[in-house]
């Protein structure tokens, strides 16, 4: 199946829904079996870059333009909005990554300002924070993904380095996948994207299982399910997985 639209980014929740920013900066919600849809838009916040949609009662949309996160139930319903750069919240802070806890309810971000880690609870307070990065790696760190999985997090850096740390936002290690770019945390299996190939590590022994895939120009992939989504400058593909 093909779903002809052409989008910056992604993701899907395990009801089988895509989730994906069209050419309106609209975040867009579209189940391909049944073909319902429903959008959500806020201009006044910029473009959205990332969706978080492991709870898909809590979706994450991330708008680093205005340094805010909207949070939206299965409706597409605005349940809340944070706005970091508010006067009088005491919170100014500057996401370039985010995710949410897909078994709890903190938000993480890595804030540019201060260059931690920090978990917010559902009203926007603190509750955890990293070493400054700048403490802890020699090497700049530009984050372009923060996920989360398995009880850890998972920050990609721009070099396609990813750094593991523990829900508490304790470092625990570093992985450099060898210029593959981490695509998300299924269970006990790290997904890999190089190219056209598809890579899967698991947990275990760190041993990976390579796939390749039927597109060259790739630009994502998304496993949910018995399903594989693929990302084109021009669609997003789905195929029996």
């Amino acid at each position: 199946m093909q779903l002809d639209v052409r989008t910056s980014f992604f993701t899907t929740d395990h009801y089988l829904n895509l989730y994906f920013v069209n050419e309106k900066n609209e975040i867009v919600k579209y189940n391909f079996i049944t073909k319902d849809s429903v959008t959500y838009s806020n201009k006044q916040l910029g473009t959205p870059t990332y969706i978080d949609a492991g709870n898909p009662l809590k979706v994450l949309v991330l708008y680093p333009d205005f340094n805010s996160i909207v949070v939206l139930d299965n409706k597409m319903a605005e349940i809340a909005l944070f706005r970091f750069n508010a006067s009088g919240t005491g919170n100014f802070y500057k996401p370039l990554a985010a995710c949410r806890e897909t078994d709890g309810d903190l938000m993480w971000i890595y804030d540019e300002l201060t260059q931690k880690m920090i978990g917010l609870n559902e009203q926007g307070e603190k509750l955890y924070e990293s070493e400054s990065f700048d403490m802890l790696f020699t090497d700049p760190v530009l984050p372009v993904q923060l996920l989360f999985g398995e009880q850890k997090l998972y920050l990609v850096n721009s070099d396609k380095q990813v750094y593991i740390f523990d829900r508490f936002a304790n470092f625990d290690s570093r992985l450099d996948p060898h210029e593959k770019m981490l695509q998300q945390v299924v269970r006990t299996k790290l997904i890999f994207l190089k190219d056209n190939e598809i890579s899967f590590l698991d947990f275990a022994d760190y041993t990976p299982v390579y796939q390749a895939l039927p597109v060259d120009t790739l630009l994502q992939a998304n496993i949910q399910g018995a399903y594989l989504f693929i990302r084109t400058s021009e669609a997003i593909l789905i195929y029996t997985n």
